[in-house]
């Protein structure tokens, strides 16, 4: 098979596989788990498996988050919209924000890995 077809066959069925569903379990990836997937992604690089230029594996996460987070906050009718929190009211605009909505208390470690907590910490100061 020619390098064009393996990389496709990669992008289809190995890429979809270690993304799908990522924004529920990436939060709770050790640096060592993304370390052990980077490497896998570069051993694949080396063997031509995949194209040179492929993401890494947190870039994969980070972009199926915001992509998710964006499309949750903007669709009234998405499922998980309705377990965003509140939207604050603010009377100033100081700079840009991602989104107007409270922040949460984090209490747990299982808080801190949940995809609507991350999200809305994400771009915090």
């Amino acid at each position: 098979m020619s390098d064009d077809c393996i990389q496709e066959v990669f992008r289809s069925i190995v890429t979809t596989k270690l993304t799908y569903a990522s924004q529920a379990w990436s939060g709770f990836c050790t640096a060592s788990d993304i370390n052990k997937l980077d490497r896998f992604l570069a051993r694949c690089r080396r063997h031509n498996y995949c194209n040179q230029t492929i993401p890494s594996i947190a870039e994969q996460f980070d972009n199926a988050d915001q992509s998710l987070f964006r499309t949750v906050l903007y669709k009234y009718n998405h499922v998980i919209h309705r377990l965003l929190p509140p939207k604050k009211r603010l009377q100033y605009k100081l700079r840009p924000r991602n989104h107007n909505l409270v922040l949460t208390c984090r209490t747990s470690y299982y808080d801190s890995g949940n995809f609507i907590t991350r999200m809305i910490f994400s771009d915090a100061y």
